[in-house]
């Protein structure tokens, strides 16, 4: 599974691809997730939007309603900035977006 698969409610917002081994495997594994990858959309995702498009829709509205409201710039950035000191900041932001809290 990819970094994101975790959050992913598999049948529900998506798709899980890729097996918890394959993360860990370092020599072939990129052939290994790219076949992965096909079977999932071979077995399940193409099926799904071509012979079963009313659960295909609900599903990316669950992911949309579900995973939007996390996966977004706006909390992103938020946790960037708590992850750095105020000295790193002015560093990476000019003065005038660093104090003004428009960042």
């Amino acid at each position: 599974m990819d970094g994101g698969s975790k959050d992913t409610f598999e049948g529900v917002t998506g798709w899980a691809v890729g097996e918890q081994h394959l993360r860990e495997a370092a020599s072939g594994a990129s052939a290994r997730h790219e076949s992965c990858l096909y079977q999932k959309l071979e077995d399940d995702v193409i099926p799904s939007f071509y012979h079963h498009r009313d659960r295909f829709i609900e599903m990316m509205r669950h992911a949309i309603a579900l995973n939007g409201s996390f996966f977004n710039t706006q909390r992103m950035l938020h946790q960037y900035v708590l992850g750095h000191t105020s000295a790193e900041l002015r560093l990476i932001f000019p003065a005038r977006v660093f104090y003004s809290g428009t960042a």
